[in-house]
């Protein structure tokens, strides 16, 4: 544990009040006290999709649909049925009895007019290309729309059940400066929006007009979520062993060791969703860096690295585990019948001399600070056969411009998917001859630009399964490990986990006592696959072909 986190902990227990009784989670108040880091913008999320932005934002408001990546389906939210009129254009009949939470009711100007905003070229937000698929949007009725792609989209769906929250026209529309919305917002999801203060924080009170949710969208259990700001994880650390909070989520290990050693008090959740931890090498040779274009160099690499060890390092110790492939089998056509070569250091050593490298090179590993520690245990294996790797730790816009400029040999890095459980994600994501593409391989790429052709699901994962087991074939990236969502919590509060989702839980589902449980969970354990050491081919675990 660094001693200057433990620290620093002890004097905020002092400055809390640490001496005092320890104080229980609101169970009587049915409140549940979240850390969040300052600030928050609710209407933010389209501008900075932080962690707490979207847990904020999925709880005040809602899509069209939603995607419920357990039964591999998409189900109704505001949309009461939907029909696709063409390859590019689907019509949606609204419901007719949600509320705003002011009370006006919702129709589908709101649909029409949150599409225009976020589509319109005029309008500045950070993922643009979420949205600019849309060529148009027409209101057909009072409770109707049509929405029409600029070209045949396979995910429009799936963006509009994670990408797209509605806004309220009546309310958002006349504001000049659209930033004053998350001063005093207004949605139709689970939770009302009833405070919002960078100082005393954000209050949320169960929405009881809540009628339009599901068994995998439910309402509201707690009756108030209130976000208390801490700027830092020892802060939030103190404020949980003093009880001043309820739960926060713990990005450093040493928060995790801290709470363990006090008793049963707290307790630890862990929520895996989409986020992997991986090493690209350059096989492009954008570097200069010539060795890694060798296809016995970057498998030489691949069998020097123990991922099961490697994954020991991720994220929050003891949370991540080894992963075989940069999909996961809850993303909508994910697929791979060919995993990473085994650790064999070796037959790396021997590779390494094959291709040339008896002695073997030198290699600069690039990573940021929160995957530092499985870069230097990565370097370490490498070593053993011979590879002087050197590792560079950069912030996250220097190690952006850089490997955009193609100046990484090899880098260690973490990639979260977004709130998008769709195997196109990190193919596009990765590849498609982008600033991030080290493999500017043409097989890669054309299997790319099918994925983005085709709306057939067994097309998609044919395509996305030839795509992902060509990248462990090739070495062209090496998944690592998972990179868990970890929340540390008061023992009476209950914190469903839902695999997939990108922050690992929802408000909604926060509460006292396991009172209520999801019903929607896995049929299969996502990472039983990896255990047994099998791929994942056409939703089910399958044994690898031979690497």
């Amino acid at each position: 544990m660094s001693f200057n986190f433990l620290r620093t902990v002890f004097v905020l227990l002092a400055a809390l009040g640490a001496l005092a009784p320890t104080a229980h989670a609101q169970k009587s108040k049915d409140t549940v006290r979240f850390g969040w880091r300052p600030p928050i913008s609710i209407y933010g999320i389209y501008l900075n999709p932080l962690t707490e932005n979207r847990l904020v934002t999925d709880a005040a408001f809602d899509h069209l649909i939603s995607f419920n990546n357990v039964r591999q389906k998409f189900e109704n939210i505001l949309a009461k049925s939907w029909k696709r009129i063409d390859p590019k254009t689907i019509e949606y009949d609204l419901r007719d009895d949600v509320l705003w939470h002011d009370g006006e009711k919702l129709t589908a100007d709101d649909v029409v007019y949150t599409l225009n905003w976020l589509k319109d070229p005029k309008v500045r937000l950070r993922f643009k290309r979420r949205y600019s698929w849309i060529s148009s949007v027409e209101k057909l009725g009072t409770h109707r729309l049509r929405i029409v792609a600029k070209r045949i989209v396979p995910t429009d769906l799936m963006r509009l059940a994670t990408s797209i929250w509605v806004l309220p026209e009546h309310i958002f529309r006349p504001l000049t400066d659209k930033r004053g919305f998350a001063r005093k917002p207004v949605g139709t999801g689970p939770y009302r929006v009833t405070s919002v203060d960078n100082n005393s924080g954000i209050r949320l009170l169960r929405n009881e007009n809540f009628k339009h949710g599901s068994n995998f969208y439910p309402a509201a259990s707690t009756r108030n979520i209130d976000l208390v700001p801490a700027p830092d994880e020892q802060t939030r650390t103190a404020m949980l062993l003093t009880g001043n909070i309820d739960i926060f989520r713990a990005i450093e290990h040493e928060a995790v060791e801290n709470i363990a050693k006090e008793g049963d008090r707290q307790k630890v959740t862990v929520a895996q969703g989409q986020g992997i931890v991986y090493m690209t090498l350059d096989a492009a040779g954008r570097s200069q860096q010539k060795a890694l274009t060798n296809t016995k160099v970057r498998r030489a690499i691949a069998m020097a690295s123990n991922r099961t060890t490697l994954a020991k390092s991720a994220g929050v110790r003891g949370t991540s585990v080894p992963i075989s492939a940069l999909c996961r089998s809850l993303q909508s056509g994910c697929g791979y019948d060919l995993k990473p070569p085994n650790y064999d250091p070796a037959t790396a050593s021997q590779l390494l001399t094959e291709a040339g490298f008896p002695n073997g090179f030198d290699l600069t590993v690039t990573t940021r600070r929160e995957t530092a520690s499985v870069a230097e245990a990565l370097a370490s294996d490498l070593q053993k056969v011979g590879i002087r790797a050197r590792v560079v730790t950069e912030n996250r816009s220097t190690f952006a411009e850089k490997r955009s400029d193609g100046a990484l040999q090899a880098q260690v890095s973490f990639y979260s998917a977004g709130s998008f459980p769709d195997a196109s994600q990190p193919a596009n994501f990765f590849f498609g001859n982008r600033g991030r593409d080290y493999a500017r391989d043409s097989v890669i790429n054309s299997l790319v630009k099918k994925g983005l052709g085709t709306r057939n699901p067994t097309e998609r994962s044919n395509i996305y399964r030839q795509l992902f087991s060509r990248v462990n074939q090739q070495n062209f990236i090496l998944p690592l490990s998972t990179l868990p969502n970890v929340y540390l919590h008061h023992k009476d509060v209950s914190v469903p986990t839902r695999y997939g989702n990108p922050n690992g839980i929802k408000f909604r589902d926060l509460n006292f006592d396991g009172r209520i449980q999801l019903v929607d969970t896995p049929t299969h354990d996502p990472d039983e696959c990896e255990e047994k050491g099998k791929c994942w081919v056409n939703e089910e675990c399958v044994e690898c072909k031979k690497n």
